[in-house]
């Protein structure tokens, strides 16, 4: 699996997970309100910017590794 695919893969798993749209603006200090627009699938995950991609896939594998 591509980098770019396992980026896409590992947000889309955080938005289907219980986290909510609140406590993930408190963590990566993306709008709530564009988080929830992406957990309704109202936006692209193809259309966000690469840097509030990265933050979204990085609070994931943050949140993977604290589970271990």
């Amino acid at each position: 699996m591509s980098d770019k695919h396992k980026i896409i893969k590992n947000i889309e798993e955080l938005l289907a997970s219980e986290i909510t749209a609140y406590k993930i603006q408190q963590r990566t200090g993306i709008n709530r309100s564009t988080v929830g627009r992406l957990k309704n699938k109202e936006i692209e995950i193809k259309k966000l910017s690469l840097e509030n991609a990265l933050k979204l896939n990085d609070l994931w594998e943050e949140i993977k590794e604290e589970e271990k």
